[in-house]
């Protein structure tokens, strides 16, 4: 994950079981790409680059 184009960390994105989850914690899909976690954070893959809890994700 990036914050002002620095790398902070890293993030797991994964289907298990026909649902998203994100750094192991379920995701509900809210529309098209947009989901949201457990906890209330939004995952955004309606842009390019995706983006959660508004920090840009990148591929390794």
């Amino acid at each position: 994950m990036l914050f002002e184009n620095v790398s902070y960390g890293s993030a797991q994105v994964e289907i298990k079981n026909g649902y998203l989850y994100f750094n192991d914690g379920k995701c509900r899909e809210h529309g098209p790409g947009l989901f949201f976690r457990y906890d209330g954070e939004t995952l955004d893959f309606r842009r390019s680059p995706p983006v959660f809890a508004n920090q840009i994700l990148r591929k390794k």
